[in-house]
């Protein structure tokens, strides 16, 4: 009995970690121990009924076996069939699960009333299963927990800033993945002038030679938002861990808005789906519209984690529509929050990080889902450069429409940051396959992003950043008689199989 619950609890164990696992430099560990204990419990409540109706716990282990592996890994062998479609009339295909979900499940029973008929106990397909689960569990724990690490951040700015009467609103807009104008132009063959040239009329100042100081989001902003490069995290983490909690951190608990709070700011955060900024703990105000999925009377919050995972499960083909929807709808919301931020009394700070242009694809030009998409949120999907100029022509439009409302309707003129974290990765391709030395066209894709500022009152462009780590050294040197130095403007290239390893790239 006791060899039976064990295995049961490796077997709902080793789908979670396996995930977490091959995604770790992505996700915090945390972010695991929900879908872990709702693993565990429905797969023990799976196998204490098989038992009892089958009035025999090694034949119900053995189906609680067979019936979790299957459930979990459904999802991958139907991506992996994902462009498979058979013709079977005019306009008429079938997709891959339309033939596969009814063969896996009817080959499922079969397998299963197999393991009913049979007289002799599965005791032996048990005993292996155990010691196949255990090194399989095994694994990785070694591949996820001595990669794990923590260290003790503190910032060195230790500067302060001034008082200033009329404090100005301070947005920072952060479009995931969004490639610079030359880049657009010569990568992707899209003229982005247009955009460009709305936004110089609007006021802002649009960096033509921007570059972002690293290549991963949590990079990038916990550098920004912190004032200070983070190659440090070489000598502090090492080059073998995948662990991401630090920069994690600093981007919840960011020295920006410690500092900024300090001067009687309100700290604002449009939820975005991905971690660190989906609900900001440093934050006076979350704006999130997330929705709980029920899955069989649990509720699961739809972050990252869950809408990825629940993909390679065999619900993939129930939900599909249903975590696109809620997806799109996100973003919808807070596009439509950010327009509403002026109204709010005092004085504010507003961190709006929209994971668009960045896949997965969920917006045409026009705002209309785009068909046949997956909620893919890396791999091969920036090689997609069709959806990827559709995606990024529709937050063109709504952030067109969002600027001039915040603009007009600010008691006092703000601040505005619009910025790019890094660029896509079109010529780099699947983010585990990058290779060493990365090639010079896929680095400049990749750092290459759009960078554009409004600022309250006329400033010597030549005096802007070139890189993000200064822009908050910069605007608290201007408007509130701060007395930061500028850090030299370097970009460093890091891949997913060492996200420490820095190299000075140009």
């Amino acid at each position: 009995m006791k060899k039976s619950l064990l295995t049961v609890i490796l077997v709902a164990s080793y789908p979670i970690l396996f995930f977490y696992a091959n995604n770790q430099n992505q996700l915090r560990i945390n972010i695991i121990w929900q879908p872990l204990l709702v693993s565990i419990f429905f797969c023990i409540t799976l196998w204490l009924l098989s038992s009892l109706i089958l009035k025999n716990s090694q034949k119900g282990t053995l189906i609680t076996i067979i019936i979790t592996f299957w459930f979990y890994f459904y999802g991958h062998l139907s991506g992996l069939l994902k462009n498979i479609f058979i013709p079977i009339g005019p306009n008429i295909v079938l997709g891959p699960d339309k033939i596969l979900f009814p063969i896996s499940v009817a080959l499922l029973i079969l397998i299963i009333i197999s393991i009913i008929k049979q007289k002799k106990s599965p005791v032996e397909y048990n005993n292996f299963f155990l010691i196949f689960l255990f090194v399989l569990v095994l694994i990785q724990i070694v591949n996820i927990f001595p990669k794990l690490k923590d260290i003790n951040f503190t910032n060195t700015n230790n500067q302060s800033i001034g008082t200033q009467q009329n404090t100005p609103d301070i947005y920072f807009i952060i479009l995931d993945g969004y490639a610079r104008e030359d880049i657009l132009k010569n990568v992707f063959n899209f003229d982005n002038g247009d955009f460009v040239i709305r936004l110089q009329k609007m006021g802002f100042t649009v960096i033509n030679d921007a570059r972002s100081n690293y290549t991963q989001t949590f990079l990038s902003l916990s550098s920004t938002l912190n004032m200070k490069h983070v190659n440090y995290f070489t000598k502090e983490l090492g080059t073998e861990t995948t662990d991401v909690s630090v920069p994690f951190q600093m981007i919840d608990q960011n020295e920006v808005s410690n500092i900024l709070r300090q001067k009687g700011y309100k700290i604002i955060n449009l939820a975005s789906g991905w971690a660190p900024t989906d609900k900001m703990g440093i934050a006076d105000i979350n704006f999130d519209n997330s929705q709980l999925f029920n899955l069989l009377g649990v509720d699961i919050n739809l972050n990252e984690f869950n809408i990825v995972f629940l993909q390679t499960t065999a619900l993939s083909p129930f939900i599909k529509n249903t975590l696109i929807d809620q997806s799109r709808a996100k973003v919808i919301y807070a596009l439509n929050k950010l327009g509403e931020i002026p109204y709010i009394q005092g004085s504010k700070f507003t961190i709006a990080h929209f994971n668009i242009p960045h896949p997965p694809y969920l917006f045409d030009e026009n705002g209309n889902q785009i068909p046949n998409q997956s909620l893919d949120m890396a791999g091969e999907s920036f090689s997609d450069r069709t959806n990827y100029i559709k995606q990024l022509k529709f937050i063109n439009s709504q952030i067109g429409k969002i600027l001039p409302i915040i603009i007009n309707n600010s008691a006092t003129p703000p601040i505005i940051i619009l910025q790019s974290d890094h660029g896509p990765a079109s010529i780099l391709g699947h983010p585990f396959k990058w290779v060493r030395p990365a090639p010079a066209d896929g680095i400049a894709e990749r750092t290459s992003i759009l960078s554009a500022l409004y600022l309250p009152t006329n400033i010597d462009v030549k005096l802007i950043p070139k890189t993000p780590v200064n822009d908050f050294r910069f605007i608290f040197n201007q408007y509130f008689n701060g007395s930061y130095e500028m850090l030299p403007e370097i970009s460093y290239f890091s891949d997913y199989k060492s996200i420490y390893e820095f190299f000075e790239v140009k």
